[in-house]
């Protein structure tokens, strides 16, 4: 059971928008993760942000660390975002690669750390996986934890609502729901579901949203020209 007189510790997904013919990314590096961080930390509602994702290979070249990674622009960002923030209020271990792997690490530093008030920050579009992760890896411990989306955080916000409405409508985020909704059809699967996805190397997982993306961030007009 949660102890109560904890604050969460919260772990927050990183994501990054990968690259595509949309000149305009307006959650690169998700951003509206570490706005969320950032509200949370500010008003006392958590007691540490966890950032477990690393790098992110590219598509051309797959060993590489091309988008670098994405904990340490997250950790940074908020550190500029609040200055004065002591350093227990990071924790910082880059080493994910896809969801499940941030939230197994998550189970581990809990143990370690003996946190037992936890929460999970992600994307709206893509709480449904997290929630999923949680369960199957937590297993017994799954209903006391939280998964709440970036977007129910900042809402309470008015400050915030342009921002996330022009990521809600970008293309680069209705690209992401169409892969979520494509990659889930697997993790879906009874049993089986979660152990595809770790047979299929971290790298290969990047590089199959990547391909994924590209064909689904097309505009018409894209489609007609290769057509």
């Amino acid at each position: 059971m949660p102890n109560l007189e904890q604050k969460p510790f919260a772990l927050f997904n990183g994501y990054i928008e990968i690259p595509s013919r949309v000149p305009y990314k307006p959650d690169e590096y998700s951003r509206l993760q570490t706005l969320a961080a950032s509200e949370l930390l500010r008003r006392g509602k958590i007691e540490t942000a966890v950032f477990l994702a690393g790098d992110v290979p590219s598509e051309s070249n797959p060993g590489s660390d091309v988008y670098g990674g994405i904990g340490q622009r997250m950790a940074a960002q908020l550190r500029r975002n609040l200055p004065n923030l002591p350093e227990s209020a990071i924790v910082l271990i880059p080493v994910a690669k896809s969801t499940r792997a941030e939230v197994r690490k998550f189970r581990q530093l809990a143990k370690e750390k003996g946190w037992t008030n936890l929460m999970v920050v992600g994307k709206e579009s893509h709480l449904e996986r997290v929630q999923r992760a949680i369960n199957r890896i937590f297993r017994r411990r799954s209903k006391t934890i939280r998964a709440v989306s970036q977007e129910s955080i900042l809402t309470q916000f008015p400050r915030y609502s342009k921002i996330i409405d022009a990521v809600r409508d970008s293309q680069e985020e209705k690209a992401f729901s169409k892969r979520e909704t494509l990659i889930n059809t697997i993790d879906k699967l009874p049993i089986i579901g979660g152990l595809v996805l770790d047979l299929m190397n971290a790298d290969g997982v990047k590089i199959l949203e990547s391909k994924i993306h590209r064909v689904l961030s097309r505009k018409p007009e894209d489609s007609k020209k290769t057509s």
